[in-house]
């Protein structure tokens, strides 16, 4: 199926000082992501039906440092949208309402 895109991704952060003196450190931590998206045809228009899913492995981590205070990361999230062409170069977003040239989108094949 040409038309789906399926994509991944992890990021990873070492651990890292909460101050200056390097006395304590937050932990360590990976995310994992996954997403696809469909490209069709939606009354004779050009559409992309992407979704995609952030931390999918609902671990709990602390995502910041710098201060006594840590912040926690962002729990599993997921993000949906549709991209329609109005005409043959402009789409609009309904996940973000920004104008994106549909030739040539984010998420296309690599040749």
């Amino acid at each position: 199926m040409k038309d789906l895109k399926l994509t991944g991704g992890t990021f990873r952060v070492i651990p890292r000082a909460v101050k200056a003196l390097n006395h304590e450190f937050v932990a360590n931590y990976s995310t994992f992501d996954l997403g696809s998206s469909y490209a069709t045809r939606l009354a004779g228009r050009k559409a992309v039906v992407p979704i995609h899913a952030a931390s999918i492995t609902k671990k709990r981590y602390c995502a910041t440092s710098g201060s006594s205070i840590g912040t926690a990361g962002n729990p599993l999230t997921v993000y949906a949208g549709a991209h329609c062409a109005f005409n043959r170069s402009m789409a609009v977003s309904s996940s973000g309402g920004h104008a994106t040239d549909i030739r040539r989108p984010s998420y296309a094949e690599t040749p």
